[in-house]
Parts: structure tokens; sequence; C-alpha cells
């Protein structure tokens, strides 16, 4: 008798029954006394012999569930692919998850911008760097509490070294920096500073360079410069603040250009979205700097 046949034979209808559980267990006993009946009588049968009497695993199995409930096997069926389906997403995603952890664990230097693991090697080795990982910590604990950039300690926004200004990590104190200027409303010494840092090779990622530029459209702007102010306006600036028309400091700048420019409309457009972006952005400090801002400028054009 030929057992290992008639296990792969089992094992095949096995995989291909779908149904309740109580009739699984049942129509797996029935087949499996059919396959010891049958090999009792042909000892020498193999595999094949057992495909030749009753077909193949998928053809018996069907013959199998033609007694059932057909809505109960539909069930069945249904319930078998939505488990494999949740079984394959989470293979996908716990590999995903794992690769980026990988990634983001291994120390890497992509562009100017530092993955994790790049950053806590700086922070081992970079006595800078963990003075700047420090002051974002109590900077971003202090706009959490309302607190403005304006009302910091000074001590807290010197610039880094221009070999500082490198590392990625570091360089967000020299976009605080300027934002400080800026809340502090000595507009000409931040645009003095945000002209020399995105002249720099520095880590400040472009986010930070784009959003540093509209603060230097709205420098241009309170002195009078309309000219100065819509040069920078390249095709990637306004590409770039037309991906982030909803945020404040992006919101006040559009309204400013088109104050200048005599836009009325574009002019009341924007500060219609900034008070709708205000009502749920949350740091309302910010939103109290970005107002005064737009105050000035009303008072200028």
């Amino acid at each position: 008798m030929d057992n290992k046949a008639a296990g792969q034979y089992l094992a095949r209808v096995k995989r291909a029954l779908v149904c309740g559980k109580t009739d699984r267990c049942r129509l797996l006993e029935r087949c499996a006394a059919m396959i010891d009946d049958f090999q009792q009588e042909n000892p020498e049968a193999g595999y094949d012999g057992i495909v030749a009497a009753f077909g193949e695993p998928d053809v018996f199995v069907s013959e199998l569930l033609s007694d059932l409930d057909e809505v109960t096997v539909k069930a069945a069926r249904k319930r078998r692919r939505m488990i494999r389906r949740g079984a394959v997403a989470a293979l996908i995603f716990s590999g995903v998850g794992f690769l980026t952890a990988l990634v983001n664990g291994i120390p890497l230097r992509l562009g100017t911008v530092n993955n994790d693991g790049y950053n806590a090697c700086s922070l081992g080795r970079d006595p800078e760097a963990q003075r700047a990982f420090w002051l974002q910590l109590q900077l971003n604990g202090q706009l959490t509490q309302g607190k403005r950039l304006g009302e910091l300690p000074e001590e807290w926004f010197a610039v880094p070294s221009e070999e500082g200004m490198k590392n990625g990590m570091v360089a967000v104190l020299g976009v605080f920096a300027c934002n400080y200027w800026m809340d502090r409303h000595r507009f000409e010494q931040a645009d003095a500073l945000m002209a020399r840092l995105l002249a720099m090779d520095s880590g400040i990622v472009d986010l930070h360079r784009r959003l540093l530029l509209c603060d230097r459209m709205t420098c241009a702007l309170l002195r009078g410069d309309r000219p100065g102010a819509e040069a920078m306006l390249s095709r990637g600036q306004k590409k770039f603040m037309q991906s982030m028309k909803n945020f404040p400091a992006v919101l006040r700048t559009q309204y400013a250009l088109a104050l200048a420019a005599g836009d009325g409309g574009a002019a009341a457009d924007a500060q219609k979205r900034f008070e709708t972006c205000a009502k749920r952005y949350p740091y309302p400090s910010d939103i109290a700097g970005e107002r005064e801002l737009m105050g000035l400028v009303g008072e200028k054009w």
C-alpha cells in the first residue's frame, strides 16, 4: 500500500476543499476512508492509480462540495480570499517596514538630506550637532506651548559656522535664526542672513530654501522693492508655492505679491484662504506672526 501517494492526494484535496469547518472535517474523513478502501483493494496502486479512480484532486473536491449548500461554499471561499489577501498585505507591509528601517538605520547622506542613521552618528561625534538637536527640541517645545520665536533668548539663535551648516541637522538652526529675526521685525538683518545662507554650500533642505525665499520676497516688498521680490519668483519657486498653497508663509507671500501688484481680488482670496488655514494650523504663535507681517505689507501697499 502506497501511503505516501495517499497522503499526497489527501493534501491536495485538503488545500482545494474550501467550506465550513464542520463540513470540511466530515468530507476529509470521508475522502480518507474512500482512498483507504481503494488501497485495500488495490495495494499496488500509486498516485496515478488514485487519480485514475477518483479524478484530479480539484475535480474530486467539486464532487464532494456538490452536496453542500452553494451559498455556504461561496461564503467560505470569499472568507479564504480575504484571509489570503490580508496575509499578502501584511507580508508586503512588514517587508517595506523592514527595508525602511534598514535603509534609515544605515548612515546615509542623500544630497543635502541626512537620514536618521547619519544623524545618530553625527550626534555621537559632533558637539555642534548635539547642541542643534537639543535646541530643536527646546524650540519645538516652546512653540507647542504658544511661545513665539521672537520671545525666546537671542543666544538660542546663534548662526552655526559655515562648516557646521553643511550638516543638515545643524543647518536647521540657521533657518531658525532667520525666522527669529523675521519675528522680531528686524527685516534688514533677516534678509542679509537669508541671502548669505542661501548662497552658501549648506545642508539646508529645499523646503526651507523655498520658504526662506518667501521671507526674502516679503522683506523686499516691505522696503518697497516690488521688482526685486518678483525677480525671486522663478518657475521652481512658483511650482513650490502652488504645491504649498495652503501653508501660512506661502499664503502671506501670495497676499503681499498681490497687494503690491494692485490685484485686490487675488489679495482678498489669499487672505480668505489664510484665515481658513489659521483655524486648523497647530501653532497659533506662527499665525500671529504671519498676521503681523500681512498687516505691515498692507500698510506699505
